[in-house]
C-alpha cells in the first residue's frame, strides 16, 4: 500500500496557525448563518411570541456574546500569532541564498517547534512571540523558557549537534537585544538577521546538510507515527497537513472543504436575505431578533471599550532609548 505523505521539511511558516484561525474563522460563520437562519423561520412559522422562536433568539444572542466575548479575541490572538511567525519565517527564508537551511513548524512530539535553523553558525530554534511590548528580558516567563529549553534539547537528540534557543518577538521593543536569560537568547525580528550574521563559522557545507538531513528524517518518522501508517511513503512537496492530525490532507482537498463550507453559510444567509426581501412577516421576525441582538452586541462593546479605556489610563509610558 502507498501512502501520500508531505515533506515536513517543506511547511511553512505559521502553517498550523494559519490553518487553525481558518478553521476557527469557518465555524463562527457556520454557527451564526444556522441560528440566524432558525430563527427567522421558527419566527415565520409560529409567530413573534411562540416560546420556540423566543427560545431561538435567547440562542442566538447567547451565541453573539460568546463569540464576542471569548470566540473572537481568541482568533485575534491565534491571527496574531500566526503573523508573527509568518513575519519571523519571510526573514528567515532569506538566509537560503547565504548557506542556511530553515524548516518551518516542525513536530516531533509535545508541540511544535515554529522554525529550526542550521547554517554556518550553528543550529538554532527559534520560538516566535507576537507580543506587543515592551518585553524586558529580566522578566520574560520562566514557561516560555522551559519551552525554548525543551525545544533545545529535542533538537539536540536528534542532530547530535549543539543547539541554541532563542525567542524572538515578531513586533515588540527588547530591552536588551540579543541577552540570554537562563541560557536562551532573546531578540526582537527586526535584529535578527543582523545578529545572525555576525556570528562566526562553526559547521562546514557537509555538516550543515547532515543535520537538515537528520532533522527531516525524525520529521518523518514522527509524522508517519502520529498517523500510524504502514508502507512505502512517498513525499510530496508543498502538500499541506497539521500537526497531530490523523491523515494527510492536500491543499486542493483544504481548499474544497473551506469552499464548500463558505458555499453552505452563504446559501443559509442568502435564503434568510430572500425570505425577508419577499415575506413580511420574515422581515418583522429578523427586524425582532436584529434588534435585539443589536442591543446586547452594542452593551457588549461599550463594557469592552470602557474596560479598554481604563487600561490605556493605567499603563505608563515607555521610552524607547
Amino acid at each position: 500500500m502507498y501512502i501520500v505523505e508531505p515533506d515536513p521539511t517543506r511547511r511553512t511558516a505559521g502553517q498550523y496557525a494559519r490553518a487553525t484561525v481558518q478553521r476557527l474563522r469557518l465555524r463562527t460563520l457556520v454557527a451564526l448563518g444556522t441560528l440566524a437562519v432558525a430563527t427567522a423561520v421558527l419566527g415565520r412559522a409560529f409567530g413573534l411570541h411562540d416560546p420556540r422562536f423566543l427560545g431561538s433568539e435567547v440562542a442566538l444572542l447567547a451565541s453573539m456574546f460568546v463569540i464576542s466575548r471569548y470566540v473572537m479575541p481568541l482568533v485575534e490572538r491565534r491571527d496574531r500569532g500566526a503573523q508573527g511567525e509568518e513575519h519571523v519565517g519571510g526573514l528567515l527564508d532569506e538566509l537560503s541564498a547565504h548557506g542556511w537551511r530553515v524548516i518551518h513548524d516542525a513536530s516531533l512530539g509535545r508541540g511544535n517547534v515554529d522554525h529550526i535553523l542550521i547554517g554556518p553558525a550553528g543550529v538554532f530554534t527559534v520560538e516566535t512571540k507576537s507580543h506587543q511590548g515592551p518585553v524586558r528580558v529580566g522578566r520574560v516567563h520562566g514557561a516560555t523558557l522551559s519551552q525554548a529549553q525543551a525545544q533545545r534539547k529535542a533538537i539536540e537528540r536528534v542532530t547530535g549537534v549543539e543547539v541554541e534557543p532563542m525567542i524572538v518577538y515578531s513586533r515588540a521593543w527588547v530591552d536588551r537585544p540579543t541577552a540570554r536569560r537562563k541560557g536562551v537568547r532573546v531578540v526582537p525580528a527586526r535584529m535578527l538577521l543582523g545578529y545572525l550574521s555576525k556570528l562566526p563559522a562553526r559547521l562546514t557545507d557537509e555538516q550543515i546538510e547532515q543535520a537538515r538531513g537528520r532533522v527531516a528524517a525524525a520529521l518523518l518518522e514522527h509524522s508517519r507515527s502520529e498517523q500510524g501508517t504502514r508502507g512505502t511513503v512517498v513525499w510530496l512537496p508543498g502538500m499541506s497537513i497539521a500537526p497531530f492530525s490523523t491523515r494527510p490532507v492536500s491543499p486542493e482537498r483544504e481548499r474544497r472543504r473551506a469552499r464548500l463550507v463558505v458555499a453552505i453559510a452563504t446559501v443559509g444567509i442568502a435564503a434568510t436575505l430572500l425570505a425577508y426581501a419577499i415575506s413580511p412577516g420574515v422581515r418583522h421576525a429578523v427586524g425582532h431578533a436584529a434588534h435585539n441582538v443589536k442591543h446586547a452586541v452594542g452593551n457588549v462593546f461599550d463594557h469592552d471599550h470602557g474596560s479598554d479605556d481604563h487600561a490605556h489610563a493605567k499603563r505608563p509610558a515607555v521610552t524607547h532609548h
